[in-house]
């Protein structure tokens, strides 16, 4: 299967996702309020904070390492079982150290009953198998998959939530997507896979898993924990304000990681094969993707940033404006770390270099949340955010500029840039317009959408938005 339709499913995947999200968002914040809302975020976090340590690395070392067995059943047996006796292991750990937080942590005591609906989430999420699936590159499943119980969340949040009293109701609904996705997992992974104990090889995944597994804690340090600091030493309604300023980004960043998902099983290979011509020819095409959407939409969401959290999240969110018009910078920050990282670091092994960043990160996160979240509050949290991921951005720029395996292309950037202008511009003379927000926002994409279409099909001609629209010169 090629990348063009590999992407394809993975951009239905996220898209799905986040078409969910547009859809229950502003419902669920208009439902719950800021307060409860803030609440839900808060556990959802906790929750997540945990999963990192019962699933360490898999997500990425088992990609990584189901994508190089190839067609060879017995080895991708071996692996899968290795891997999943691991996971089994860490789950279980995690977990009684999770039940033990709910009694020591007041913040967690005091939301019992959401923190159990979590704790079958954080059990049942080592069970769902995607990083075998995506390992496998079965993108189209996983996509159909997902969308199937998408539905009927949908439908579920839309029948059974209706106030805000209903916030248990809507957390249960949320955790039962992941329980039904990982028990379908599990009858269907059997057609490609067995479990076996023989020949498992613990130790020889031990040591990546705990490498890559620290990157992604760490990592947590300043872009999960940093809500649970706000929730601890601010007030749930700041972690609702913070919720509802990175909705969009997570939303629009979502997008680009479903292209570097992709790329990264298919980029292991080419490195295990030497083919540093393909290499090449995929950075190119993964910055030049990156380069055309982020300045646009960076532009669009800064302008119209009032517009757009009026629109998603209603009156009593204001709040959110200014978090969300200093975390959208980061579109194009992360998305250069992720090309760096899913298509150069990991594919080639340098798991202490993801940790060294990751330490970075952290780091600096740690410091900017005694300095800002306690006075600013979600101000605090988004530039908490903000500069933990450029010291991350800073980290590997020097990285590559020393290991000489890749030159980040500074000029192009700068060139982005230049064009890009234009597009605030148009906001602009948008925003100042006398109509209803909707036709304010609905009028400035439309107009930036034009100018897209003719700057890079008729002046720039990028080639790679020719072979977007599957025109190939």
């Amino acid at each position: 299967m090629d990348i063009k339709r590999n992407f394809i499913y993975n951009v239905i995947l996220t898209l799905s996702t986040y078409v969910v999200n547009l859809i229950l968002f502003p419902y669920i914040t208009r439902v719950l309020g800021v307060e409860q809302f803030g609440v839900i975020g808060f556990i959802r976090q906790t929750v997540y904070f945990f999963t990192l340590f019962a699933t360490l690395g898999i997500g990425i070392v088992g990609v990584r390492e189901i994508a190089v067995c190839g067609d060879d059943i017995k080895r991708r047996t071996q692996v899968f079982s290795s891997l999943v006796t691991l996971s089994v292991i860490t789950t279980l750990i995690t977990s009684a150290v999770y039940v033990g937080a709910i009694f020591l942590v007041p913040k967690m005591h005091d939301n019992m009953p959401l923190m159990l609906i979590g704790l079958s989430q954080l059990i049942f999420n080592t069970l769902l198998f995607e990083w075998f699936f995506r390992g496998i590159e079965h993108f189209r499943y996983i996509s159909l998959c997902s969308i199937s119980i998408k539905i009927i969340y949908i439908i579920s949040v839309l029948t059974f939530v209706h106030s805000s009293e209903d916030y248990i109701i809507y957390f249960a609904l949320t955790s039962g997507t992941v329980i039904l996705n990982a028990i379908v997992n599990i009858v269907y992974i059997r057609k490609w896979v067995g479990f076996s104990f023989a020949g498992i090889r613990i130790k020889n995944y031990i040591s990546p898993l705990l490498r890559t597994g620290s990157y992604t804690i760490i990592t947590s340090m300043y872009t999960t924990f940093n809500v649970i600091y706000l929730s601890i030493v601010n007030t749930d309604t700041e972690v609702g304000y913070y919720f509802a300023a990175t909705k969009i980004y997570t939303i629009i960043l979502g997008i680009y990681t479903a292209f570097s998902n992709v790329m990264f099983p298919r980029m292991s290979q080419l490195i295990a094969q030497h083919d540093n011509k393909n290499i090449k020819h995929n950075l190119d095409i993964s910055f030049d993707i990156l380069l055309m959407f982020a300045y646009p939409i960076i532009a669009f969401c800064i302008v119209m940033g009032q517009e757009l959290i009026t629109l998603l999240s209603g009156d009593g969110y204001e709040g959110a404006i200014v978090p969300m018009q200093i975390i959208i910078v980061l579109l194009l920050v992360v998305g250069i770390c992720q090309i760096i990282v899913m298509q150069i670091v990991i594919p080639r092994n340098e798991d202490n270099t993801l940790l060294k960043a990751s330490i970075m990160g952290a780091c600096v996160g740690i410091v900017c949340n005694i300095i800002f979240v306690k006075e600013l509050g979600a101000i605090g949290s988004a530039i908490v955010l903000l500069v933990s991921e450029f010291s991350v951005f800073a980290f590997y720029a020097t990285y590559l500029h020393k290991s000489h395996i890749f030159d980040i292309p500074y000029r192009k950037i700068v060139k982005h840039a230049a064009v890009g202008i234009p597009y605030a511009i148009i906001c602009l003379g948008c925003s100042v317009a006398d109509v209803h927000i909707v036709w304010r926002l609905a009028t400035s994409a439309v107009l930036c959408i034009g100018y897209f279409v003719v700057l890079h099909l008729f002046i720039l001609k990028t080639p790679v938005a020719y072979r977007l629209i599957g025109i190939e010169r």
